[in-house]
């Protein structure tokens, strides 16, 4: 998934270099980083490493965990950490890139930082699928919503290409 989502922002950026003005390219750069590291990896291996470590927990039945027997309450735990991955990728990655930003793009301290916008969460709408797909394996609606990921992930690479430089 996250080498789909390079691809996607790669190719919107390389595109949006080509096509659009010159002076945007340091913004259509710095949003490419955004959209990677801030939208992208860190909410992916987020979401990830909460699912893998929520089936640990359950899997060795330790203490706290040993009263979710129910296939139904396991799925909804697993659910429950993939979110709870994917909020702290989400604001951790932001910073996260935000502060790369900083360094690599030379910016005072005191410069607007970029925010989480709602255009944001529609690249995550891959977790979402994946999540479903990881807890819901074997179930057949679950797998067809897997496959929507790829098109899930062309809006990054959308929102870099199309990234102005603020006026």
């Amino acid at each position: 998934m996250i080498s789909l989502a390079g691809a996607s922002v790669g190719s919107g950026l390389a595109v949006g270099c080509v096509l659009d003005d010159k002076k945007n390219r340091k913004t259509k750069v710095k949003e490419s980083i955004s959209q990677m590291v801030g939208n992208m990896a860190l909410p992916i291996l987020c979401v990830t490493g909460g699912s893998i470590l929520a089936g640990q927990c359950l899997e060795k039945q330790l203490p706290l965990f040993k009263k979710i027997t129910s296939t139904g309450g396991q799925r909804v735990f697993k659910i429950a950490a993939s979110v709870l991955g994917f909020l702290a990728g989400l604001f951790g990655g932001n910073k996260i890139a935000n502060k790369v930003n900083q360094v690599a793009f030379n910016t005072p301290k005191v410069a607007p930082k970029r925010g989480i916008k709602v255009a944001d969460f529609s690249g995550h709408i891959d977790d979402s699928c994946a999540t479903v797909a990881l807890v819901g394996k074997g179930v057949k609606t679950c797998e067809a919503v897997a496959r929507v990921i790829p098109a899930a992930l062309t809006i990054c690479g959308i929102s870099t290409g199309l990234a102005k430089k603020e006026a």
